[in-house]
Formats: C-alpha cells, sequence, structure tokens
C-alpha cells in the first residue's frame, strides 16, 4: 500500500504551510526533494513521522506507524553510547557493529556523542535511520557537511534501504539527487507546492 497524503493543512501561527497538499510515494525507491528554505519541507517531514498532526486531511499508508528519519540535527541521545544509540533501534549489538563499519566509524562504538565530530554524529543519525525496520524512510539533508569521498561510500547503503520501502531525500545538493534519486520534486512555498520534475 502507497504512503498517501490527502488534502493536508498544517497551520503554523495562523499561517498555512502545507494547504489542501495530496501526494502519493512510490511503494519503494528514491524521491528527492529540493527547494528554498522555509518552503515547508521539514513541514512536510515532520507530517509524515508524526511529530506533526495535520489541521485536516489524511495520512495513509502507514499500518505500522515505523518511520525512521535522520533529521538536519543528529538527535542523538547524549548519555549513550554510539553503540546503545544504533541498539535503540537494532536491538541488536552485532549488527550495530555492522553498521559502525558501513558509516566507516568501526572502532567507535563506545565513543558518546560529544566524543565526535558532526560528521561523525550525522553518520550515527543515518545510519539509524537506514537501519531501523520501517514503511518510510525520511532524510533531511543527511549528508551535509561531509566530502565527497565519504558520500560516494554511503550511497549504496541509501540505495540499499530504499529497495524495500520509500525514503524522501530532503536535499540542497542537486548532484545527491542526481546520484541518488529516481524521483524528483522540487518545492516552493509556502504554502509548500510540490512539482514533479522526472
Amino acid at each position: 500500500m502507497s504512503i498517501e497524503l490527502k488534502q493536508v493543512h498544517v497551520l503554523r501561527d495562523g499561517r498555512p504551510i502545507l494547504q489542501d497538499l495530496s501526494l502519493t510515494l512510490p511503494e519503494r525507491g528514491i524521491v528527492g526533494l529540493s527547494g528554498p528554505s522555509g518552503c515547508g519541507k521539514t513541514t512536510l517531514l515532520h507530517t509524515l513521522c508524526g511529530l506533526l498532526k495535520p489541521d485536516s486531511g489524511t495520512v495513509s499508508g502507514l499500518a505500522r506507524g515505523r518511520v525512521g528519519v535522520a533529521f538536519q540535527e543528529d538527535r542523538l541521545l547524549p548519555w549513550l553510547t554510539v553503540r546503545d544509540n544504533l541498539d535503540l533501534v537494532l536491538h541488536d549489538r552485532t549488527r550495530a557493529e555492522i553498521w559502525l563499519e558501513r558509516m566507516q566509524l568501526a572502532g567507535q562504538g563506545s565513543q558518546f556523542p560529544h566524543q565526535l565530530s558532526g560528521g561523525m554524529k550525522r553518520r550515527i543519525a543515518l545510519a539509524r535511520a537506514l537501519a531501523f525496520d520501517s514503511d518510510l524512510i525520511l532524510l533531511d539533508e543527511p549528508f551535509q557537511g561531509m566530502d565527497d569521498a565519504l558520500k560516494q561510500n554511503l550511497y549504496g547503503w541509501v540505495r540499499e534501504a530504499a529497495g524495500t520501502r520509500p525514503l524522501l531525500l530532503v536535499t540542497h545538493d542537486a548532484a545527491e539527487c542526481d546520484a541518488l534519486a529516481g524521483t524528483m520534486w522540487l518545492a516552493d512555498g509556502p504554502p509548500l507546492v510540490i512539482f514533479h520534475s522526472r
């Protein structure tokens, strides 16, 4: 079953950020979403993952309500080690170690978030979103601050995760969209308007 928004309205301080928005995500694969800051992209992500309840309209197709999310901020739990942050979604220490290797962070599992650089924390947040057994993955600028060689190494894991479920990638980087997204949506607003470009 496809994930679908139907006539969704979200107001912030009386202003419409999402207004009569209807869209359908493909059953699997990567959709790139690009648009100017403040147009409503993050509000869309918050609505899809359940952090914001629409003022009207419906979000359907998330039967289990399980969404893997990497926000612009890493949102790691500071009192847990890197391994324990991954274990929250994996419940399997061996798989946590595998994901640390995939993110080129082998040997960092016993570190705490404050001991990592910003880019390292972003990779842990990305691993947590990709590894989670979810119905949908939402990534908000996941590669920000990473060099091109590192990004290229991580793209394969993003593609693999999107092989069984939809993944919505918000980015300002056209090269990331070209490299990853099978479908590209261009956004403007507020209120958010989405144009399908491919």
